[in-house]
């Protein structure tokens, strides 16, 4: 299996973090894909159609929008694939695509039914490109075409309060993050739920997984009550018991299927 990771053009990185490509030609036989909180909507393309998931509608789309993940996801693959994931900042759901994020939390849906996409063919141009570098011009300028309905994301106190969040590792006070921002603690609420499509409690939650899930991807650390220190948690069973929640597995058991996964 081949992955990269990619950082944006700096057209669209107002509005993309990052994008990622896959490419197996020969998955073994139930192999799966993780899907776990990151923090980030998505926009994925995928060259074969998945087996069933458990999400609703029962299946990822060839073309699909996603939300924020709170509850780890496996994606099953039956056959090769490429598979291209855009990776969206936190807060431009809505400004790209019109959607409330708390519709789409733990939800994937068909671009091709959303206003902004519909009659632009995207999904079958992508089925058609004979190579990732085209696939990833296409992708790149469907989002640049909607980046021009609104050329700049709104500066917003969903933007501050991630700043902060991300900036903390996730362990800034929420309280903290109010009185910097001058918001109550139920407009706060009302704006992550909009804007993000989880609670900044939540938000706040996964920015500390991510941080030490990073780590732990690196190998910077050397026995695990080290990256639990590194990154906040009260101790080793409290890492544990979170990135279980997260994705499903302990750190140990992780590292195993990554390895497994990636050959």
């Amino acid at each position: 299996m081949k992955l990269e990771s990619l950082q944006p053009h700096p057209a669209v990185s107002g509005f993309v973090s990052h994008l990622i490509v896959i490419e197996n030609d020969s998955p073994p036989a139930g192999f799966v894909l993780p899907l776990i909180a990151n923090s980030y909507p998505s926009l994925i393309f995928q060259t074969a159609d998945s087996g069933p998931a458990p999400i609703p509608g029962g299946k990822f789309h060839t073309l699909s929008l996603n939300g924020q993940y709170v509850t780890p996801l496996e994606l099953p693959f039956q056959s090769r694939f490429v598979l291209i994931a855009c990776f969206f900042h936190p807060h431009v759901l809505k400004s790209l695509f019109g959607i409330d994020a708390a519709e789409l939390t733990d939800k994937s849906i068909d671009l091709s039914l959303i206003k902004p996409a519909e009659g632009k063919s995207l999904r079958e141009r992508l089925l058609n490109a004979d190579s990732a570098p085209f696939r990833l011009r296409l992708i790149h300028d469907f989002v640049w075409g909607l980046i021009h309905r609104d050329p700049e994301p709104e500066a917003n106190t969903a933007t501050a309060a991630i700043g902060a969040i991300r900036l903390s590792k996730g362990l800034v006070s929420m309280g903290a993050i109010q009185d910097r921002l001058g918001i109550s603690e139920r407009a706060l609420q009302r704006v992550f739920e909009s804007d993000v499509g989880v609670s900044p409690r939540m938000f706040g939650r996964i920015c500390r997984f991510q941080s030490a899930f990073q780590q732990l991807e690196a190998g910077r650390f050397s026995k695990l009550s080290d990256l639990a220190y590194d990154n906040g948690f009260s101790d080793q069973s409290h890492l544990v018991r979170v990135f279980k929640e997260f994705t499903g597995l302990t750190p140990t058991e992780y590292l195993r299927k990554r390895s497994e996964l990636v050959g």
